[in-house]
């Protein structure tokens, strides 16, 4: 699994380095031009620990210009991961037994309903209970 993982990370980091990325020719009023509009287009999160920092208005800016310019890039290489984890687990499971699959099939529906259960016990945690507890009438 950890060679699989190194390898798909591998590939990711290649994949990254081709990808066409600004020139050192092109301009700096381009750039921070194109950067503005990436970054009042795209307004994920901060880096983490980011907003403990006390940045300024126009430093937020550029920081979410940054952000901007790697997320389309970042969102590419996961779906290619996600397609390439697909393709993989299929070929894994062309090479499984009929009852091997069947079993694999009952694991996963197993697991499917254990975390259903939890994600529902997390929800009902969670939810404000309608009379505090300890009062009867």
């Amino acid at each position: 699994m950890t060679r699989t993982f190194a390898a798909l990370l591998a590939l990711c980091l290649g994949l990254a380095l081709l990808l066409p990325s600004s020139s050192p020719a092109q301009n700096d009023a381009d750039e921070s031009a194109a950067a503005e509009t990436a970054s009042k287009e795209y307004r994920g999160p901060l880096p983490t620990h980011f907003g403990k920092l006390g940045v300024g208005d126009e430093q937020r800016e550029r920081l979410y210009a940054v952000d901007a310019e790697y997320a389309g890039r970042i969102e590419a290489l996961q779906k290619q991961i996600a397609e390439l984890e697909k393709e993989r687990d299929a070929r894994l499971e062309a090479l499984l037994t009929p009852g091997q699959k069947l079993r694999l099939k009952e694991l996963r529906e197993e697991a499917a309903a254990r975390a259903a259960a939890e994600e529902a016990a997390r929800q009902q945690a969670a939810a404000p209970a309608d009379e505090p507890a300890g009062e009867g009438r």
